[in-house]
């Protein structure tokens, strides 16, 4: 089980994080799902701390888990309100253990360290289990978008491949990615044509997925930066913005009535007007946030917000080549199946096609399978373009 910011937006909005602009929430999880986004997608390594609890406790905060995943929502802020704080508020709810209050921890660091002085779990070497990052994905797409030859090991790979993603510019990448979309194939057969642009394909992926894990990984360092620079600035101004913040902040999706329990009354319930105009105190501050952090960290903001356009520039790109590649994908297999037509044999094969996976998978081998895949053109799909071929 996870409490974390449920982002829905097309693209991460790296504020929205620090103000409290997602909604918190717990979700349950597979543990291989999650060991995936952390170490592949998010090249973060895992380190699990198994919790010394009594079977009692297990059912007593199982029961919370239950309450929590349909009944709670929060308020995401990577500062005072984030996965490490919302879990360890869950032991709070859960178990009958007044020691736990006593410990205010608002760092995934502190929260461990508070759970290691109440014994719930050790930090001794030994009693724990690490999962490293898992960079195999994004080598490829490095390799493909970049040109990176691999080194002799590994570690210097990774070493290699995280340094152009702390130190390269988005300006440099733009450029690198216009003179990739630019090139042009020049007169080919379709046949051919299909194999370029298949290949344009890989590399056009390639230069998204590389670019989305940039604004992951420059995204988590800004929040980081950012919520230091407000915790800690003396500015007077800042100070207020923050006591402000933590008044009003709260979460976006509001509650339905106000306090009480059971079925509430028409007078209770929340009128329209109220809600409104708490939404618009809290879009206030968030604009107020944001403006005092483009303010003192305009370059980092500059910097997001490039990439954030080369991430839609490069997945559009990518989009509009797919509904290339498919249109002609259909040509080409259109065009096999007219030659095969011409003949009374293929013909018959083309309408046994129609009942018989045998006479279907004839059919296919006379495509080419690097092009027509059954990933690419399932089935039903293919059945479809041979009704509509000898239908006529």
């Amino acid at each position: 089980m996870s409490y974390r910011a449920n982002v829905e937006d097309a693209t991460l909005n790296y504020l929205k994080g620090l103000t409290g602009g997602y909604p918190s929430m717990l979700f349950i999880l597979n543990f291989a799902d999650v060991l995936d986004e952390y170490n592949r997608d998010e090249l973060r390594d895992v380190v699990s701390y198994p919790l010394k609890l009594s079977d009692k406790e297990k059912a007593e905060i199982l029961n919370k888990v239950l309450e929590d995943h349909w009944n709670y929502r929060g308020a995401y802020k990577f500062v005072t309100n984030n996965c490490a704080v919302e879990s360890f508020n869950l032991l709070k709810g859960a178990l009958e253990n007044s020691d736990l209050d006593r410990y205010h921890s608002v760092s995934p660091k502190g929260v461990l360290d508070d759970l290691d002085r109440l014994e719930f779990v050790s930090l001794k070497s030994g009693e724990q289990e690490s999962f490293k990052a898992r960079t195999e994905q994004l080598m490829l797409a490095f390799k493909e978008a970049y040109g990176y030859k691999s080194k002799t090991s590994e570690k210097k790979d990774k070493d290699l491949l995280l340094k152009f993603i702390k130190e390269s510019a988005p300006a440099s990448r733009k450029s690198e990615f216009n003179k990739f979309a630019d090139f042009k194939s020049g007169s080919l057969s379709l046949h051919d044509e299909l194999a370029f642009l298949k290949k344009q394909l890989i590399i056009s992926s390639s230069y998204s997925v590389m670019e989305q894990q940039i604004l992951r990984t420059k995204a988590s360092v800004f929040r980081k930066k950012a919520a230091e620079f407000l915790t800690n600035s003396k500015d007077e101004r800042i100070q207020q913005l923050q006591k402000k913040a933590q008044l009003g902040l709260t979460q976006n999706f509001e509650k339905l009535s106000k306090n009480g329990y059971g079925v509430p009354f028409e007078s209770e319930i929340q009128s329209r007007q109220e809600a409104e105009e708490k939404m618009t105190s809290s879009l206030e501050i968030m604009s107020e946030i944001e403006k005092v952090v483009k303010e003192k960290l305009p370059e980092d903001v500059i910097e997001l917000e490039m990439i954030n356009e080369n991430v839609g520039s490069f997945n559009q790109y990518s989009l509009d080549l797919r509904k290339t590649y498919r249109s002609k994908l259909e040509r080409y297999i259109l065009q096999v199946l007219k030659n095969l037509s011409l003949e009374d044999s293929g013909r018959a094969l083309l309408a046994g096609s129609l009942n018989s996976k045998a006479d279907l998978d004839k059919v296919r081998e006379l495509l080419d399978s690097s092009l027509v895949s059954e990933r690419e053109i399932l089935d039903v799909k293919l059945r479809k373009i041979i009704t509509e071929l000898i239908s006529i």
